[in-house]
């Protein structure tokens, strides 16, 4: 079958919330790649691992500058998963649509979304709805 990181190296960088190395190491091979601690040159993409969370704002973002490369891509951990499972990802016009509502700037939401910040699931209270001709308004409180 056709091994979709065939030949590629993923590189990690901070620790995996999601499952172990070791696990997420046996899953790139079964995929045809290799998985490596940091990133190098032949490192085609980066997953930044959620417990980089754990650093502060500024190192976090001179960490993601200096991964920035031609041809390599960065994934936050829900996109390692999208990545080896082949799960498609929401579209484009989606994630536009969440930063536009979200009022982020773009370099503020590529930031967010790069520790999945739009990806988990929440439950929400409805508190209101609003209806008129044209549109229907809904007030939803976060549940905590």
């Amino acid at each position: 079958g056709v091994k979709p990181l065939a030949g590629r190296t993923i590189g990690v960088v901070g620790g995996l919330a999601l499952l172990s190395r070791r696990s997420a190491a046996r899953a790139v091979a079964a995929q045809g790649g290799t998985l490596r601690r940091g990133a190098t040159r032949r490192t085609s993409v980066v997953v930044l691992g959620r417990r980089l969370l754990a650093r502060g704002d500024r190192e976090i973002e001179a960490l993601v500058e200096d991964l920035r490369a031609p041809g390599r891509e960065l994934r936050s951990e829900g996109g390692f998963r999208r990545l080896l499972t082949g799960e498609a990802a929401a579209g484009e016009m989606a994630a536009e649509a969440v930063r536009a509502q979200s009022g982020l700037g773009e370099r503020d939401f590529a930031m967010l979304a790069l520790f999945d910040g739009f990806e988990q699931d929440l439950e929400l209270e409805k508190v209101s709805v609003h209806s008129s001709t044209w549109a229907t308004h809904v007030t939803y409180n976060l549940k905590r």
